[in-house]
């Protein structure tokens, strides 16, 4: 569990790009964050197993998250990227995020995790296209198009994905 906790500090630490480095680093806050914590915790010490129980802290927290509104609000996807990953490593599984196949490739997602975007990015330039469609606010998703393809084309890639 400790290895859920501390993987998007590691991120945030190994990113080379502000960009990335500052979504991966609000996302090492919420880890952070003990409540979510406490919450798996007490789950765990009602006899529940670890994946579920950090599938129900995070609901709960998300739920938390939306109903607050706005910066908050933008920080469910967040939530749900950390309670996967989380889910992941407890389960002994791979990471979740964008394939990698070694070939050109567009992808589209009802919804894109901020990190999903950041590992999307080092994908070497068999990537043509990443594509995101969801009613939820995503200035972090904002903030990496812009990054990575300049304001122009991601405030028209923002305008339609986002």
């Amino acid at each position: 569990m400790e290895e859920a906790v501390k993987e998007p500090a590691v991120r945030a630490a190994k990113a080379t790009d502000p960009a990335a480095r500052d979504v991966l680093e609000a996302q090492a806050v919420i880890v952070a964050d003990p409540v979510p914590r406490e919450s798996v915790e007490q789950h765990v010490g009602a006899a529940m197993d670890a994946a579920h129980a950090i599938n129900i802290a995070c609901a709960h927290h998300r739920r938390a998250l939306l109903s607050a509104g706005g910066y908050f609000a933008e920080r469910a996807s967040d939530l749900d990227d950390i309670g996967n990953r989380a889910v992941a490593v407890v389960l002994g599984l791979p990471m979740p995020g964008v394939p990698s196949p070694g070939h050109p490739l567009i992808l589209t997602a009802g919804d894109l995790a901020p990190a999903d975007i950041v590992s999307a990015r080092g994908v070497p330039a068999g990537r043509n296209a990443l594509a995101r469609h969801s009613t939820a606010r995503c200035r972090h998703n904002a903030q990496l198009a812009r990054a990575a393809c300049g304001p122009d084309k991601a405030r028209r890639a923002v305008r339609e994905f986002c």
